[in-house]
């Protein structure tokens, strides 16, 4: 089995090692760079690992040997490696690195949201009609069917990316520590996106990148867009369903005031809706006391009586630096209402146009598209502590 050593030259040394097997020199680098791609992929081989230069000198200059990467042309050299197996290795490298920061960057924040693939600009949602619970039914009648309300609610998709770029110099001087530092980078900028995106969606709060107009599009029903968090929504929703609390820290009694209110939430039909609290999330600088109280606390430490803490360890904390307020937090179950819905995945495109005028010699784009929004406000309570 052919594996590939962090002694001498690896790349050079594998493809050594295909040759004997190949006697086409192409399949045997084709052979190399999925070797490569394997290995990079499920972790054996980190891509700092990886000699670009090396790759470069096996892959391209191995075909090309009259090819001088201090004096011919970007248009040769992006031809000469555009027809090899090279683009195969580094869009690994730069992918690999990219999806570990981005995944590092949203891994607590997705957990607030319920992940659905999208294929239009503007996705709708159709409403079931409040009240579509089992009922009775006498025998020989027919069931009673789910209808589709009057409601609905829409939530564009807007797509984001970022590039990098391998010039002339990071060949020659065998910088691919820089490369990677790029799409380190790259992955972290577009999941801090995502993170963001979520977070002033669950605030209800305009983000500038994609709320032009200056207004949170987190609920918008029928067109309109509804305010998530309020003492009553009865203006627009039938029943006042008050899901925001007087501003105050975590503690017994704090807690079970929005628990009531989490379970005294009604349908248009004055139906009960059924909401489980799962989780207390927030921003970061709230973390030591959502922590404190939801996790180490034994006890109410706020109370004379120190009665015991009945909420520790009953629900998930998450935290994230991108919520709009510090000290705002929330509890109840956030991924029944909130939709994160993908048109496509964050993901890693090979682009070999380059770039004479910069010695760019080849690309690399990182992009998403995706949309978040909300179809109800029943399932989250809001407490505007304030600090």
């Amino acid at each position: 089995m052919i594996t590939l050593g962090r002694v001498g030259r690896p790349v050079k040394a594998l493809l050594e090692a295909h040759k004997n097997t190949y006697s086409d020199i192409r399949t045997a680098q084709r052979a190399v760079a999925e070797d490569v791609r394997k290995w990079v992929a499920d972790g054996t081989v980190k891509p700092e690992d990886i000699s670009i230069q090396e790759s470069f000198q096996a892959l391209v200059l191995e075909q090309n040997p009259n090819l001088d990467v201090r004096m011919s042309s970007v248009s040769e050299l992006r031809e000469a490696m555009v027809s090899s197996s090279f683009p195969t290795i580094t869009t690994s490298l730069i992918n690999a690195t990219f999806m570990r920061e981005y995944e590092l960057a949203t891994d607590d924040i997705l957990q607030l949201v319920t992940q659905r693939e999208s294929t239009r600009p503007v996705e709708t949602y159709a409403g079931t009609t409040s009240g579509d619970r089992g009922s009775f039914t006498e025998e020989g009648a027919p069931y009673s069917e789910i209808q589709i309300g009057e409601k609905y609610i829409t939530i564009p998709n807007f797509k984001f990316g970022k590039g990098v770029s391998m010039t002339r110099e990071m060949v020659l001087f065998d910088q691919t520590g820089k490369l990677v530092e790029r799409a380190r980078a790259n992955g972290e900028y577009l999941g801090n996106l995502v993170s963001t995106f979520v977070s002033y969606r669950l605030a209800d709060t305009a983000w500038s990148e994609v709320d032009i107009a200056g207004t949170s599009q987190a609920l918008v029903i029928n067109g309109t867009r509804r305010a998530m968090y309020a003492d009553t929504h009865a203006s627009w929703d039938t029943y006042a369903n008050d899901n925001s609390y007087t501003a105050s820290l975590p503690s017994i009694s704090t807690v079970k005031a929005m628990r009531k209110l989490l379970s005294g939430m009604k349908d248009e039909k004055g139906e009960y809706v059924v909401a489980r609290p799962k989780v207390v999330f927030g921003h970061d600088l709230m973390r030591d006391d959502l922590i404190q109280f939801f996790v180490a606390q034994e006890y109410d430490l706020g109370s004379a009586e120190r009665d015991r803490n009945i909420y520790q360890n009953s629900v998930k904390v998450v935290t994230t630096p991108f919520f709009p307020s510090t000290t705002a937090w929330y509890y109840g179950d956030p991924a029944r209402q909130t939709i994160l819905q993908w048109v496509w995945q964050p993901r890693t495109v090979h682009d070999d146009m380059g770039d004479p005028r910069r010695d760019i010699i080849g690309s690399w784009w990182s992009s998403m598209m995706l949309g978040v929004g909300c179809e109800d406000y029943r399932f989250v309570i809001y407490n505007a502590y304030a600090g």
